[in-house]
């Protein structure tokens, strides 16, 4: 894997593999008439990538690995796979400590998150983020050293 997570959809928003930076700011005074000014503006950069062809017509890409994996880009059915695949990618990049932010919604997605990190052999360890890094929203990762 070489310090990526695999293929991973383009649509995976925050990756770098569509960046969109969009800004707008506006002015105006009014009066009883309606009328006014403003000014917006907008830009947009896009991150060329190296793209694969996947299963079907996906187009995937490949993503480097960081300290945190969020899981609201993806559908709940990738879960089972993403996890420990995200997992093995960041001990070999040697991440000593990974954030999973899995939402806080109704518990379930949590739960299964929870139930891949027991079982998963480079996980020494698990807890509930504290409220600076995301409550019950996110959880920290001990990992073992790669050995």
């Amino acid at each position: 894997m070489a310090g990526v997570i695999g293929r991973i959809r383009r649509w995976w928003a925050g990756t770098g593999a569509e960046t969109g930076a969009e800004t707008g700011s506006g002015s105006g005074t009014g009066t009883g008439t309606g009328t006014g000014t403003g000014t917006e503006t907008e830009t947009e950069t896009e991150t060329e990538t190296e793209t694969e062809t996947g299963a079907g017509d996906e187009e995937v890409v490949a993503v480097a690995v960081t300290d945190e994996l969020d899981l609201h880009h993806f559908q709940p059915r990738e879960i089972g796979s993403l996890v420990p695949e995200y997992l093995e990618a960041a001990q070999a990049a040697g991440f000593a400590r990974v954030r999973i932010v899995h939402g806080k919604g109704t518990g379930v997605l949590r739960e299964r998150v929870h139930a891949i990190l027991g079982r998963h052999p480079a996980v020494a360890a698990f807890a509930l983020a504290d409220e600076r890094r995301g409550g019950w929203g996110a959880t920290v990762v001990e990992l073992r050293p790669r050995g």
